[in-house]
């Protein structure tokens, strides 16, 4: 088994109520995410066939993918799945737009972006990952463990 690597990522916080930090699974994909058609509202389950998390469910977890794709409806699908309680935990972007705030806030779901290192251009492959976001008031750091997880890589 490799040896326990974990990467620090120095996050911008763009909505958080976080008082302490949020530790569990990251869900990493390195592709854009439509919350309207790429995810079922009912399961949580990555449904979109171009994913390269297909199959993997969001809910309870740290959702880490670049940006959005369209679709101001995307917005709502984000509540619904809240309601639904198939909600990440958190999610964290390269670039959030608009329709990922306004489903993050309305949700009351912690939204990073702009970390640094850019994590989506780092060797991590797409799959689950062990980590943890801590909240140091103007950012937050998002440390990751690189194994040591029954990671699934699915890319």
């Amino acid at each position: 088994m490799p040896a326990q690597k974990t990467l620090r990522f120095k996050l911008r916080k763009i909505f958080s109520e976080l008082e302490d930090s949020i530790d569990g699974t990251m869900l990493l994909s390195r592709k854009p995410v439509s919350f309207l058609g790429d995810i079922d509202v009912e399961t949580g389950e990555v449904v979109a066939g171009d994913s390269d998390v297909f199959g993997e469910r969001i809910a309870g977890k740290i959702f880490a993918f670049p940006s959005g794709r369209g679709s101001t409806v995307g917005t709502y699908t984000i509540l619904q799945l809240a309601k639904n309680g198939k909600a990440p935990e958190a999610i964290i972007n390269r670039r959030t737009e608009s329709i990922i705030v306004a489903g993050a806030v309305i949700s009351n779901i912690p939204l990073f972006d702009s970390p640094e290192p850019d994590i989506f251009a780092h060797n991590l492959k797409p799959g689950l990952y062990r980590a943890r976001i801590v909240d140091e008031g103007e950012f937050a750091i998002l440390e990751v463990e690189t194994s040591g997880i029954d990671v699934r890589i699915t890319g």
